[in-house]
């Protein structure tokens, strides 16, 4: 007898499930149904023949394309050497502000703001799985270098537009600072 199994890899939005892929596939022999049974549960709870709904993350990730990786974009770029840390991050306050308006997606809380470190993050840029947009700005002042990270999350990290995210960024705090 074949075990047949159906896994479902969920985007929740607020209360509400939403199924992204789903895959179903069959074990061959009722020893490996066994054997399938005991990796999945640590009692023998699924039964040849019978269909089971399983969600979560190992399998959504390995046998559905699911993601656990936080889909990120990365660009830098130099500043004329007149240009200082406090200038730069009020730029990418200003390009907050200005892409939040514009996209709900984006983050516009600033969480992290340190003009001496020239530093600026946004929604609690290092916590994982946050939904949403989220900007990491990092100035070197001796290297005249902006450094930009944008996280992209949606349910199950898929990707919200990182790439774009990262061009749309720089094109702003670019903007910015030529005026």
């Amino acid at each position: 007898m074949a075990l047949n199994i159906k896994l479902r890899c969920y985007a929740l939005g607020g209360s509400v499930g939403h199924s992204l892929n789903s895959l179903r596939f069959n074990v061959g022999s009722e020893g490996h149904a066994r054997m399938l049974s005991k990796l999945l549960f640590s009692r023998s709870l699924v039964r040849p023949g019978s269909n089971v709904v399983l969600v979560g993350a190992f399998f959504a990730l390995v046998l559905t394309g699911c993601s656990l990786m936080e889909p990120h974009a990365q660009a830098s770029w130099e500043v004329d050497s007149d240009v200082s840390s406090r200038e730069v991050i009020s730029c990418a306050q200003e390009t907050v502000q200005a892409l939040s308006s514009k996209n709900p997606r984006w983050a516009k809380t600033i969480t992290r703001l340190d003009f001496n470190g020239s530093v600026l993050e946004t929604a609690d840029y290092s916590e994982t799985n946050i939904t949403g947009l989220r900007a990491r700005v990092v100035f070197a002042a001796q290297k005249h270098r902006v450094a930009l990270d944008i996280k992209a999350s949606g349910p199950y990290y898929k990707d919200l537009g990182a790439q774009a995210g990262v061009v749309n960024f720089r094109d702003g705090m670019q903007a910015c600072l030529s005026k």
